[in-house]
């Protein structure tokens, strides 16, 4: 259930590049969405293949994750979390670079400080609770000694 609520709130993030039939992509497939092989003839490569938000003016983003949100969360979703922010980082810089390439504007290029500040909010949170866990042990530890 939980990996619903955070796939429903991610999905608004990025845009697929797949249709629904197409098999999964795995390994370093997964940082390239393109937008398909031009002319029939043609074999996919690194010039035939583009991220698909290149060219576009406007692409739908979602919002970043805020610090009360992610408080809510468990460490595990909160790991989770971290490696989706990472993968579309990596994602958002090879559309630049393709961007760049191309001589082109990057559509929404606020997606990135976005997904930036979701990670930093992550270390945040997960340094407020190893705090509180250090605090924890130290009283533990302190009591134990007095008796």
């Amino acid at each position: 259930m939980m990996m619903n609520q955070l796939r429903r709130m991610m999905g608004s993030m990025r845009l697929s590049a797949g249709s629904a039939t197409a098999l999964p992509r795995r390994g370093l497939e997964e940082f390239f969405p393109v937008q398909g092989v031009v002319g029939e003839s043609a074999k996919p490569d690194s010039k035939t293949q583009v991220p698909t938000t290149v060219g576009q003016k406007k692409v739908l983003v979602g919002g970043d994750w805020k610090a009360w949100m992610l408080r809510e969360k468990s460490t595990e979703d909160l790991h989770k979390l971290w490696y989706v922010l990472l993968k579309e980082r990596n994602a958002l810089l090879t559309e630049r670079a393709h961007c760049r390439a191309k001589g082109v504007a990057m559509p929404n290029p606020e997606r990135r400080t976005k997904v930036k500040k979701s990670m930093a909010r992550i270390k945040l949170v997960l340094h407020e609770r190893s705090e509180i866990y250090q605090a924890n042990q130290a009283k533990k530890q302190e009591q134990q000694e007095q008796q």
